[in-house]
């Protein structure tokens, strides 16, 4: 399916291999690695992201002359998961109705619950005017896609503050049919969530981060930290590079066995993480944990210029505190030594709040086709909002900062 729009073609591809991977990453601009071509490239050809495990991926692609001036990370899913923004009560309301909920329409990066960038616009894009347009032709053509496939949404998720503005404030999106405009009901509605985000304040050391605890907070922490000593467990950090094959099949044996222990098939495979191994080291890194010299437990982030992302845990047996240490406490080290600004551990964990992590809002954003559940699910989202932020607040109050730290 293809859309003119003025001098911009914007169309849909059958998977990423379908679009160079220079002119893609052109338009990611910056080091965010989720959006990079070699992330979501390696989802596509390991499979764990296919037709067959319901997520069927058709980026769009906005074209400019003969420059590729714009991607979204799109993909057709029969199911919800590895999305960690839950929808599936929506699906059961539909099938009371009997209405199809599946297959929707998702702007996501699978399986990583984390806030950036979803519209990649290439940075020769200078103007307003011009940026401005190339949103309007590629929502309006998803607008086109929604209607003549029969879809029940489209969903935006983790976008980026500068998405969210724009899909706030875009007009009137849909193909003209009086009967799904409905008056004072908005287009595309915002869900809000709270995940819990470590800040830099411009620490010198861990030391200094633990300086804001309070005294009991401040011995907790320490008493956690010992315990790795205690245990004789020796923590190691190894970059990318470093990972060779026999590492990332150890890894991925410690990363699969946090899976099966749930009952659950491991969302990746193991081609994927050699695959980024091999394309985007210098985004990657592992921290080992060894037992008599052993590896027995590693951790898993990325990393940008600005933000490293815990990802994956594994470990063969349970060890006091080794978890903090493994997924939090280093991580906070290594975001002072190289002055990252943020480090984002993934999604939920309540835990984290006693360790300095702290409440911060992320949205969502859902285009719902139906007439009847576009009302009904904007005034739920409504109702939920004031819920979501005193929770953020609750949450806040349990801080393990000083009284006096504003």
């Amino acid at each position: 399916m293809v859309l003119m729009s003025g001098e911009m073609r914007v169309a849909l591809r059958e998977g990423i291999a379908a679009i160079d991977a220079e002119a893609w990453n052109a338009c990611v601009g910056g080091d965010y690695p989720f959006a990079r071509y070699e992330f979501l490239k390696a989802l596509e050809a390991s499979g764990s992201v296919s037709e067959a495990t319901g997520w069927t991926s058709i980026p769009l692609c906005v074209e400019q002359g003969d420059m590729l001036a714009a991607v979204m990370p799109l993909y057709l899913k029969t199911h919800s998961w590895g999305e960690y923004v839950f929808d599936q009560e929506w699906a059961h309301a539909y099938q009371r109705h009997g209405l199809a909920y599946y297959p929707k329409l998702l702007t996501a990066i699978p399986f990583s619950p984390v806030t950036g960038p979803r519209l990649l616009v290439n940075k020769a894009i200078k103007g307003a005017d011009e940026l401005d347009a190339i949103h309007r032709a590629a929502l309006h053509h998803l607008g086109e896609v929604l209607a003549q496939r029969q879809l029940s949404g489209w969903h935006c998720l983790f976008p980026d503050q500068s998405m969210v503005d724009t899909l706030i404030h875009c007009p009137a999106l849909l193909p003209d049919s009086e009967h799904l405009l409905a008056s004072n009901v908005p287009q595309i509605a915002i869900r809000h969530g709270c995940q819990f985000h470590w800040f830099n304040r411009d620490y010198r050391s861990f030391d200094d981060f633990l300086a804001r605890f309070s005294s009991r907070k401040r011995k907790n922490v320490k008493k956690e930290r010992q315990a790795i000593t205690d245990q004789g467990l020796v923590l190691t950090r190894v970059e990318g590079r470093e990972m060779g094959a026999d590492d990332w099949q150890q890894f991925y044996c410690l990363y699969a066995d946090t899976y099966h222990k749930r009952g659950h098939q491991p969302h990746l495979r193991a081609s994927f993480f050699t695959s980024i191994g091999a394309t985007m080291p210098e985004n990657i890194l592992v921290d080992w944990a060894l037992y008599k010299g052993q590896r027995v437990a590693a951790a898993f982030f990325l990393k940008d210029s600005e933000t490293l992302y815990g990802r994956y845990w594994g470990c063969v047996k349970d060890f006091h505190a080794l978890h903090f240490e493994a997924c939090f406490y280093r991580g906070i080290e290594y975001c002072i030594d190289h002055k990252l600004k943020r480090f984002d551990p993934g999604a939920q964990g309540e835990h984290k709040i006693s360790r300095g992590f702290e409440p911060v809002i992320t949205k969502s954003a859902h285009w719902i086709m139906h007439p009847g559940f576009r009302p009904a699910i904007a005034e739920f989202l409504k109702h939920e909002q004031p819920h979501i932020a005193h929770y953020q607040r609750e949450a806040a109050t349990l801080l393990p900062f000083k009284c006096t730290d504003n």
